[in-house]
């Protein structure tokens, strides 16, 4: 009999251990995804990790146009010194059609785990639809994060590459 309260309170004692878990996780997730989305333009955009960072200052000043493409608006944060415009697909196209074309920064992938995360943010180029012109510059950058007790730590870069 005690044998069996044991086993009974044990399995219990897991089940309720992995519900718990389980419904922790989308709030972690969401909360690590704004992290991992600031720590990555942090990298970009204040240590200018990005290949042909220079390029991508809109004409001289800090302004930089950011896709939602692939995120959510919401994962953006404004950081010092720097102001950041985030904006669909569609009126990026616009904006090259007023503006002529210009480098903003789009997220290609954004995988966030419970202890790993990695994210691939691609600096490309927008131009107007009767622009022909074949771009040497822009790129990739790949960044690996970890969780450590809490904290979101960037590993050195994974890859990068400039066209």
């Amino acid at each position: 009999m005690k044998r069996s309260v044991k086993i009974t309170s044990g399995l219990l004692l897991t089940v309720i251990m992995i519900f718990v878990v389980l419904t922790a996780i989308p709030n972690v997730t969401h909360h690590s995804t704004k992290a991992i989305i600031k720590k990555t333009l942090e990298s970009v955009l204040v240590y200018k990790q990005l290949p042909d960072y220079n390029l991508l200052l809109d004409k001289g000043n800090n302004n930089i146009v950011v896709s939602n493409e692939n995120i959510d608006t919401n994962w953006i944060s404004q950081l010092p010194g720097i102001n950041i415009t985030v904006l669909s697909p569609s009126a990026i196209q616009e904006k090259s059609k007023k503006d002529g074309e210009y480098l903003y920064l789009r997220f290609t992938k954004v995988d966030i785990g419970i202890l790993i995360a990695t994210v691939s943010l691609d600096n490309t180029w927008a131009s107007p639809p009767n622009g022909n012109f074949g771009y040497l510059s822009g790129g990739r950058i790949k960044l690996k994060f970890y969780n450590i007790l809490g904290n979101w730590v960037q590993s050195p870069i994974i890859e990068s590459w400039i066209s």
